[in-house]
């Protein structure tokens, strides 16, 4: 059988790194976050929308990668960037309490990772991005410290990025054994 992996963590701690190098190690589909058509409207979904209609705009994309992923793990794994447990963690620290519809029959995955980062080596990939630490929401320790522990208390499985890449998809290897 095979796994659908999620790869979920704040903005600058290497995720999309980690889950592209992960899908080419295990010979997984790697996929993003939110997914096309959705991906064109998100910069104006993020800075003009309300709590709920964002939470809701994530939502509809997990129910349709959900669909998508189905037909993919018929002949391979699927390591996801991003998925069910980011679009639950996002709206809950701006107060809004998502659950999943049972209705949506959304597909969980087998195994979901939190990356972490030291948030001096996370500010520099911000910065090295070009980011605006002072737009940025995912910068300041009380909100990065709210965001962790709403992942852990979902249950993910931490893994650090510290160190270099390899070692990170590595660790991740050896926990889905």
């Amino acid at each position: 059988m095979n796994r659908l992996i999620a790869i979920e963590g704040i903005s600058g701690v290497g995720k999309t790194s980690v889950a592209r190098a992960l899908a080419h190690a295990l010979g997984a589909v790697y996929i993003k976050t939110p997914i096309e058509p959705l991906d064109i409207i998100r910069v104006e979904i993020d800075e003009s929308f309300s709590s709920v209609s964002r939470a809701l705009y994530y939502l509809s994309g997990i129910t349709e990668l959900s669909k998508r992923v189905e037909d993919v793990l018929k002949t391979s794994p699927v390591v996801v960037d991003k998925y069910v447990h980011s679009s639950l963690v996002y709206p809950r620290i701006n107060g809004v309490n998502l659950e999943l519809p049972v209705w949506a029959g959304i597909r969980m995955p087998n195994h979901s990772f939190l990356i972490t980062l030291a948030e001096e080596k996370r500010i520099k990939r911000l910065l090295a991005r070009g980011s605006d630490l002072k737009a940025n929401k995912h910068v300041g320790v009380d909100k990065v410290d709210r965001l962790i522990s709403a992942y852990k208390d979902l249950g993910l499985v931490e893994i650090s990025n510290d160190g270099d890449l390899d070692a990170t998809v590595a660790t991740i290897i050896s926990k889905l054994s």
